[in-house]
């Protein structure tokens, strides 16, 4: 069965959100309910409004995460739909934080991150499956050259997060939600490796 290139382009995006929500799951602290709610159920106010807070960060974070990864496969469906994309552009960084300067290094490190998730996702675009671990099959013969590609993403977006840290939030907290992140997603695509690669 032929699959077009957006219905596999589909795929690797609900791959890429899954990734973020189970990352997200990992690393944001979830509240919890307390006995104490059953007792005085006022307090049951509190935790649902600490709930919302919670909901709205897990949004934000995700769509953190995918930035890179959306911007590098829609440039990649362009440019087999034949369109030129032109030179890579970064929309405007939020006011009132960082400097030019700063950007300009962070946006460096995210240009690398795309350039490798380009490469990636076209590999991934160009194999012919029905479903994610099928076109990772497709485009990777091993689970050690897919390993070495993780690996490569985990180099770049360490390098995107050591950037941030240095230039826009250099607070210990800061380090260590980095380094928790980072120890995280490695797990989480370990799994993903053996995963996909586990029924050949």
């Amino acid at each position: 069965m032929r699959v077009s290139v957006e219905h596999r382009a589909r795929l690797i995006l609900a791959a890429e959100e899954t990734l973020a929500q189970d990352l997200a799951r990992g690393v944001l602290p979830r509240p919890k309910p307390s006995v104490w709610m059953i007792l005085l159920p006022p307090l049951f106010v509190f935790f649902a409004l600490a709930m919302d807070r919670h909901k709205k960060a897990s949004r934000m974070f995700k769509e953190g995460f995918l930035f890179t990864k959306r911007l590098a496969l829609e440039r990649v469906v362009r440019e087999l739909g034949g369109e030129a994309v032109g030179p890579l552009a970064f929309p405007d960084p939020p006011a009132g934080v960082g400097t030019p300067e700063a950007w300009a290094r962070i946006r460096a490190a995210q240009a690398e991150e795309v350039t490798l998730l380009q490469g990636h996702y076209r590999r991934l675009l160009l194999a012919s499956a029905s479903t994610f671990a099928g076109l990772v099959q497709g485009a990777y013969a091993t689970p050690g050259e897919y390993l070495a590609f993780c690996n490569a993403l985990r180099r770049a977006e360490m390098a995107v997060n050591a950037a941030i840290v240095a230039e826009v939030h250099s607070s210990a907290e800061a380090r260590e939600a980095a380094r928790a992140m980072e120890t995280r997603l490695e797990h989480l695509r370990l799994e993903q490796v053996q995963r996909i690669f586990s029924g050949r």
